[in-house]
């Protein structure tokens, strides 16, 4: 895949990364952007289409995958949870949609890649 180009919008996520043994941040919009662009059937269009589609990706690439996976905690003796990217993303699904929305117009029709 190709360098991601400056002018994208961005959605940060938290993932663990192995090899390094520490949290970092994962931009997600570059996914949904090339997803949707080699999207092989109806694009959506409406906000209700674009969650739809957002969610479905998400749940494909990054719902119960070791590697997308935290665990949060509190201080002190907090129960733990385990979140992945998708839980992430749900807990953002409105601000996604609008930011992916943006982003698809704002390169409208445009030949740039946009990928990570």
């Amino acid at each position: 895949m190709s360098s991601l180009t400056k002018d994208i919008l961005e959605f940060n996520v938290l993932w663990y990364d192995i090899n390094d043994n520490k949290l970092k941040y994962y931009d997600i919009v570059p996914y949904f952007v090339e997803s949707y662009k080699t999207l092989k059937t109806k694009k959506p269009k409406t906000i209700e289409e674009f969650r739809e589609f957002i969610i479905s990706k998400s749940r494909y690439m990054f719902k119960s995958r070791c590697e997308y996976e935290i665990i949060v905690s509190g201080h002190f003796d907090t129960p733990k949870e385990k979140w992945d990217i998708h839980d992430q993303i749900i807990m953002n699904i409105d601000v996604i949609v609008k930011l992916l929305m943006k982003e698809l117009k704002s390169h409208g029709n445009s030949k740039k890649k946009i990928s990570k």
